[in-house]
């Protein structure tokens, strides 16, 4: 695992959440991270925006190599 690619409310906005401990359990670094989440948008956008991110880290990683969490 290389990158992880997060989207979602509030609960993921800032990279302390969630996703900071899902990094630290992987073993990665914050600019590992790429967080397309915002507080108080609704799925279309979280998804959206959750394609797009995926779609560019697919341009430089693997797929193997990316975890994707909403």
């Amino acid at each position: 695992m290389k990158k992880i690619v997060v989207s979602g409310c509030s609960f993921t906005f800032e990279d302390w959440n969630w996703p900071k401990y899902l990094a630290k359990y992987y073993g990665l670094e914050l600019k590992d991270i790429t967080n397309v989440g915002m507080g108080s948008q609704g799925n279309g956008l979280i998804s959206k925006k959750l394609i797009y991110a995926v779609t560019k880290s697919l341009e430089i990683h693997k797929p193997e190599d990316i975890l994707v969490g909403v």
